[in-house]
């Protein structure tokens, strides 16, 4: 995957805030593997990052030159299903389907258990 040009955002110099902005500019830079990211982070390439893998949380809370920053993510996944056809026109079918579905064990393997379950908020089930 090719990576995007950088997006620098620079310091308005006739703020209202003389005091403010602190920052001169901050660079936003798409790294999208997460382990070069962190690579990046740790030689000092990036100041920070977004997107840390479970499997590599471990190794951030022990590391003294890293701090983590742990907020809600804003990721949501779904299974996206086409009702008007059969057999999942039939609302049984579709809840059967969501019943089905270990969602722990999903949330386990691919998020670390850093996750939660989704809420279902459509009519259509």
């Amino acid at each position: 995957m090719e990576a995007k040009r950088p997006y620098r955002v620079r310091k308005n110099e006739d703020y209202w805030q003389k005091d403010k902005p602190k920052l001169n500019q901050i660079i936003f830079r798409s790294i999208p593997e997460n382990s070069a990211r962190l690579n990046a982070l740790k030689t000092g390439e990036i100041d920070l990052m977004d997107g840390v893998n479970p499997s590599d949380l471990d190794g951030i809370k022990t590391d003294k030159a890293l701090q983590l920053i742990e907020r809600p993510s804003m990721n949501v996944g779904y299974i996206g299903l086409t009702v008007t056809r059969k057999p999942l026109d039939n609302k049984l079918v579709r809840q059967a389907l969501n019943y089905a579905v270990d969602k722990e064990s999903i949330i386990e393997s691919f998020y670390g258990g850093l996750a939660e379950p989704a809420k279902i908020h459509c009519r259509q089930l």
